[in-house]
């Protein structure tokens, strides 16, 4: 019979008032992950407060998406509730920038 154990890795954490980055896998701003990864990718968990907002240091040539797990937020003034995945394509120069802002809570 299996037994079911957890394990608790510690995942580096990017704060900006009133925002918390967790990198999941890759890198972001400096902070890399310890999960291994076979290309090159990111995966974040960013909390915001209602009005809070920052700028994610993302790659110019890389393509993104976000996906809304609670509440509503506007990731490069596009407002994204929970559900639907929201594709940024590249973010180069007339891509987009990486800014995001909490809007509504739960």
């Amino acid at each position: 019979m299996l037994t079911r154990t957890s394990v608790t890795i510690q995942m580096p954490v990017l704060t900006d008032s009133g925002v918390t980055v967790r990198v999941i896998m890759g890198e972001l701003g400096g902070a890399t992950s310890p999960a291994q990864v076979y290309s090159p990718l990111v995966g974040i968990e960013a909390d915001l407060a209602a009005g809070a907002n920052t700028r994610l240091p993302l790659h110019s040539d890389w393509e993104y998406a976000a996906l809304g797990l609670s509440g509503t937020v506007e990731v490069d003034g596009l407002a994204q509730s929970t559900g639907p995945l929201l594709y940024l394509a590249l973010v180069g120069p007339t891509g987009r920038c990486g800014q995001i802002k909490g809007a509504e809570c739960c």
